[in-house]
C-alpha cells in the first residue's frame, strides 16, 4: 500500500508540469483573442512611421490570425500555433493564402497587460525582441482594442 502512495506522489510530481503547460497554452490562446492595433513596427532596425503603423490591425479568432492593412481588401490570413512553455514564448504562423501561402513565420510573443509584442523571423525563430539591418526580423507592438459597450437608451 505504501508503494502505491509513493508512486502516486511521484506521478503527480511528473504530471503536474505537463498539466500546467497545457493550462498556460489555453490561457495564452484566450488572451490572444480579439482585435489588436499596431502602435510600433520595426523592420531591419528601422521604425516605420506612426501614421502607417496605425493602419495595421491584427485580428485573432480561434487559431486564425488575420493581418488587416487599412481596408478589408488588404488582408493576410494565417493559422497559428503557440507554445508558451518556451522562453521566450513561441508562435508559428502559417499563411493560408496570397504570396506567402504555405510559408511559416517563426515568431516569439509576449504580453504586458493589454500590449502584445510579436517578433517574427524569416528562416529561424528569433531569440529576442529586436530587429537589426541584417537579420530580416520584424518587431510588432500591438495594443488591444477595447470592446465598446452599448449605451442604454435614455
Amino acid at each position: 500500500m505504501r508503494t502505491l502512495v509513493v508512486l502516486g506522489y511521484v506521478l503527480a510530481g511528473v504530471c503536474t508540469p505537463f498539466a500546467l503547460g497545457a493550462g498556460d497554452a489555453k490561457s495564452d490562446q484566450a488572451k490572444l483573442q480579439g482585435t489588436w492595433v499596431a502602435v510600433s513596427l520595426v523592420e531591419k532596425g528601422k521604425a516605420e512611421p506612426p501614421d502607417r503603423v496605425r493602419t495595421l490591425k491584427l485580428i485573432i479568432m480561434g487559431n486564425k490570425y488575420i493581418y488587416q492593412l487599412g481596408s478589408d481588401d488588404k488582408r493576410f490570413v494565417a493559422t497559428f500555433k503557440i507554445d508558451p512553455t518556451t522562453k521566450p514564448k513561441s508562435m508559428d504562423v502559417v499563411f493560408d493564402a496570397g504570396p506567402l501561402k504555405g510559408k511559416t513565420m517563426k515568431s516569439i510573443y509576449a504580453f504586458d497587460g493589454d500590449e502584445l509584442r510579436i517578433c517574427g523571423g524569416r528562416d529561424k525563430r528569433p531569440s529576442e525582441f529586436s530587429s537589426t539591418q541584417g537579420d530580416g526580423e520584424i518587431v510588432f507592438t500591438f495594443i488591444r482594442v477595447k470592446k465598446q459597450r452599448a449605451e442604454s437608451p435614455k
